[in-house]
């Protein structure tokens, strides 16, 4: 799954309700996972070897989800998606989408990989130094997740971090 710092992240419990991931190819979404069988899946899928979200069994994902180019300009949302994401539109591009994973209200948001994607709103994209994720980042005040968990490389920015502290979440 790209990445072990992820992998073991997301293989701690099998009580984890993995809805959304994304990496530097990729865009999963399973809008209401089976426990389960989703635990199982993402064993398998990490014990192979180089694996990427490509090799996740489709029919291990719930009713309205899938695994999607990051670069796609328009992913095909079914109603399942758009509630999961919070969007009206039939369709939106891999950057928006990533976007609304990225501040959609959830318990956790854990972030396993490399990249910056949070930053304070007094900071611009320039200032974070991570041009590559521009395009997908988003403000801390926008961050609706309960709790964020670092396992990988400065998912926020040190002044996102306290800003998203200092509301109290």
């Amino acid at each position: 799954m790209s990445g072990d710092v992820f992998g073991n992240g997301v293989l701690l419990s099998r009580a984890t309700r993995m809805v959304a991931a994304f990496n530097h190819l990729h865009i999963f979404l399973d809008p209401n996972p089976d426990l389960e069988k989703s635990y199982r899946e993402r064993r398998r899928v990490f014990d192979l070897p180089r694996s990427s979200w490509r090799d996740y069994d489709v029919s291990a994902i719930s009713k309205g989800g899938g695994v999607f180019d990051r670069s796609a300009r328009a992913i095909p949302l079914s109603p399942e998606l758009k509630a999961l994401l919070e969007i009206k539109a039939d369709s939106a591009s891999g950057e928006e989408v990533i976007r609304r994973i990225l501040t959609a209200p959830v318990d956790l948001l854990y972030n396993g990989g490399i990249g910056t994607y949070v930053k304070a709103t007094s900071e611009s994209d320039a200032d974070v130094g991570d041009r590559t994720n521009d395009r997908v980042r988003v403000n801390a005040t926008e961050v609706r997740a309960r709790v964020v968990g670092e396992g990988g490389n400065r998912g926020f920015t040190q002044r996102g971090r306290i800003e998203y502290w200092m509301r109290g979440v």
